[in-house]
């Protein structure tokens, strides 16, 4: 279950919501007034016994509808410069005006501050799961991933490539929380197929 608090452009509460819905949260994606979404509560497999984990989710640069989203994210990077930003990117969608303009400021990010400021961004490779072995190379899609970095500017990155949504399929089957039978089998040759990829 998660609670939401809902904050306009002037930074005021507009609406508080006790149980949030995904239909609730598109509805409030939608609306141009919201300026920012507060959530709260507990994200699966995740141990907070010792620490909170609070995570920004900043529209993305293909997905910045108006111009306050573009400024949201760019104000978010330029005032959390201890924090540890995760850039999704997906091999196969490499290219565009929104995304060179966003690598360009985190190139520029990365360059003051030094080792510390660099290594605070990783790049995420996500859907990785989608690759067929007898297809395509995991190995050069993430050299051409680098490559178009380098271009950008940003040198040497920290790239790791991820499959979500097998993650947390495999997740769902160790700790018991999926009894479907066809997801199960599923699952299982999901793993087996990455256990036996050699890249």
């Amino acid at each position: 279950n998660f609670s939401a608090t809902v904050y306009n452009n002037e930074g005021e509460v507009m609406e508080t919501h006790s149980s949030l819905t995904l239909e609730k949260m598109e509805q409030l994606n939608s609306n141009p007034e919201v300026s920012l979404i507060r959530t709260e509560g507990d994200i699966p497999f995740v141990n907070s016994r010792d620490t909170a984990l609070v995570l920004v989710d900043t529209p993305g640069p293909n997905n910045s509808r108006t111009e306050e989203h573009r400024k949201t994210t760019y104000a978010t990077l330029k005032k959390s410069a201890k924090t540890l930003v995760l850039y999704v990117m997906k091999a196969n969608g490499l290219e565009g005006d929104d995304d060179n303009n966003l690598l360009s400021y985190v190139a520029e990010s990365m360059k003051v501050g030094g080792k510390q400021s660099k290594e605070r961004f990783m790049f995420v490779v996500n859907q990785m799961d989608g690759f067929k072995e007898e297809e395509d190379s995991v190995e050069s899609a993430l050299k051409n991933v680098r490559e178009y970095l380098e271009r950008k500017g940003i040198m040497n990155p920290n790239i790791y490539p991820a499959s979500a949504l097998s993650a947390l399929d495999i997740r769902m089957l160790l700790n018991g929380s999926n009894p479907n039978e066809s997801s199960i089998r599923r699952t299982k040759f999901e793993a087996g197929e990455f256990n036996y990829n050699e890249e």
